[in-house]
Parts: C-alpha cells; structure tokens; sequence
C-alpha cells in the first residue's frame, strides 16, 4: 500500500485595499519614455517579493546611462515606489499596479547632474510570467498494481492563475507517470504537469493512469490554490480522499491501530531540496515509549510502509507515531487504515 503530498506557500504584500493581497512576483517587461530629452528605452528582468518589499535586475537597452540596474522598493496597496541605481545616481519610479498584479504605470524622476541630467518621464511595466510559488504537497502517489490517484485543483484567488504537479520517486528524482486532464482529456507520460489560466473558482482534475509508479507530489502556483486527492483500488473500488498540506510543523503525529484484523500504513515525503533525517517516536496507548528510530529521506524523497512491517513492536497494539520535523526542513504525512475489505485515510495531527 502507497500514498501522497502537497504544501502552501505564498509571497505577497497586505493591502488594504483590496480583498486579495497583489503579488508583482515574476519577470517583468518595462518601457520608458522621457519628457525632457528624445529618449526611449525597454527593460527586462526578474522582480522578487517579500511582503510589501520588491526588488530585482533590470537588463536596459536603449539608456545611454546603464545596460543594466538593480532596483528595490515598496508596494504599498495598489502603489508602487522604486528607486533604481543608474550609474551611481538614484532613479525614483511610482506607479499604479493593477488589481492582479500583472500590469503598471507611473512616472520617474532623476537626480539633477551626472548622466541622468534631472530627466523626468513615465514609464509601464508589463507581467510576462508570475513567479510559481509552492502551493502544497501530497505525501503520497499511487500508480499502477490497481492503484490510480485522482488531484483535484482549485483556484481559490480572485483572478485566473497557473498550477503545476512536480512528482518524484523514493529517491527524489522525476517521478514520471501516465497522466491525463480530464478538462480536454490531455493525455501525457511526464513528471511535471502544468495547467493553465485556470479561472478564478474553476477546477482542474488530474488523473494517474496505468503506468506503476510510487512516490510524492508537490504543487507550486502563481496564485492561491487548494485541493485534494483520491487514491483509488480498482480491484474493489474503494477510494479514500487526503487534502492538500499546506502545514509547515514542527512535529506530526499520527494514532495507529494494528490491534488484530486492522492495519495501519504510513507515508512520509521530503518537501526540501535538501537531504534530511526524520526522527520518529512510537508510543503505545498508555503514552510508554515502544520504539525510536530515525528515517532518512534523499532531497525530495519519499517513503511508505505499513507499521508493523518496519516496527514489529507495534503489532497487535494501539499507539502513536511522532515524526519531527528537522530543523530548516518540511515534511508531508499521510495515514491510511485497512481492515482487509475496507480502506480510509487517517488525519495526521500537527503538534
């Protein structure tokens, strides 16, 4: 038996103004036009958010001051202030973001003397693409040997945004697996699947095929996502359903059963990049120590097993299993009960 996961986790300013906070996250067209001199110039590049601050790199053609710049300022509800270093003098910007944040326009001034020469103008900016953020995590995937999972996706934003599945195997590499939305049946063998422009409130359902494969998910989104997933066995049609994790705990805790004819099975994924070592702590129902250990997990790895196979201990009691998560780490679980006919997922308790 095998499972999945997804994490939330999002870059934006709080504003007041609006009901959802603007993100400008993402890479950048922008063009200039100055009202003191014949001059018209184009920049790209990247801009980075972290709360109300912005910043990035500009790559220019077409100023006869830089090739290129670094910037940094605030978003400030729907207005934007940037100051932008150009051959040793600072450039001031403001502007109006719109309400999705994939579009602005303002004016600039600069600094009397040197090459800007006190010029002033306006300027615009265009989103080309918003930045994906990790949205969530599944712990578990199930493909193959009976087994299919189901994700469904949905926006819960305000404005339409672009979604993308990352599976990965027990050892963290691409995970890749026969796929198909079922909005235009899209069928595909690959390790990353990405939907987009999917409309504020809509919904996009991703299925698993017949191609085996185990291992975990990962959502990332440029915009504000929930979801959930359905393992299903085919061979009897029982399914069990696990929302997207969007928790960042220190420590998770499960309740098991292995008392006689139930049996319960455990996933765990690496939501890192970096490899880490889970420490886990078995109980029994008394709160008695029954076993410590602890599991290694590649970067984005992944593991699932049923409790009494990799802890004998446990079997014919009732407990909990505690699993930590490292420091500077994230981790995803997931549960699962059987009692031979029947099968249920279990709520993972973040402690």
């Amino acid at each position: 038996m095998r499972f999945i996961t997804l994490a939330l986790l999002t870059c934006a300013a709080a504003i007041p103004e609006y009901a959802q906070t603007i993100n400008v996250s993402g890479n950048w067209q922008f063009s200039a036009k100055s009202t003191n001199h014949a001059l018209q110039y184009s920049a790209t590049g990247p801009v980075t958010q972290s709360g109300n601050n912005i910043a990035g790199y500009l790559t220019i053609s077409g100023n006869p001051c830089r090739a290129s710049a670094t910037f940094s300022g605030t978003l400030s509800g729907n207005t934007v202030t940037m100051t932008e270093d150009v051959s040793a003098q600072s450039v001031v910007f403001t502007g109006t973001v719109s309400a999705d944040g994939s579009s602005v326009t303002g004016s600039y001034s600069a600094p009397t003397g040197g090459c800007t020469r006190g010029d002033t103008g306006t300027w615009s900016g265009t989103r080309l693409s918003a930045a994906m953020a990790g949205a969530g995590s599944m712990a578990h995937v199930a493909s193959g040997n009976g087994w299919e999972t189901t994700f469904t996706l949905v926006n819960m934003g305000t404005s339409s945004a672009d979604a993308q599945l990352n599976f990965f195997d027990d050892n963290g590499g691409a995970l890749e697996l026969p796929l198909v939305v079922m909005e235009g049946g899209t069928n595909m063998n690959a390790s990353e699947i990405r939907v987009n422009g999917v409309p504020a409130g809509g919904v996009r359902v991703i299925q698993t095929q017949n191609g085996a494969g185990v291992g975990s998910a990962q959502l990332t989104a440029d915009g504000n996502f929930g979801g959930f997933a359905i393992f299903r066995y085919n061979q009897t049609g029982q399914e069990a359903v696990v929302p997207l994790e969007t928790r960042s705990d220190s420590a998770y805790v499960l309740a098991f059963d292995n008392t006689p004819g139930i049996a319960t099975g455990l996933a765990l994924a690496n939501v890192t990049s970096q490899a880490v070592n889970v420490s886990v702590v078995l109980k029994d129902e008394t709160g008695s120590l029954v076993r410590s250990d602890t599991i290694t997990l590649a970067a984005n790895g992944h593991t699932s097993f049923m409790l009494a196979q990799n802890y004998g201990a446990t079997v014919g009691i009732r407990g909990t299993v505690e699993l930590q998560t490292p420091s500077g780490g994230q981790i995803s679980v997931v549960g699962l009960r059987s009692n031979g006919n029947a099968l249920t997922t279990l709520p993972v308790l973040a402690k």
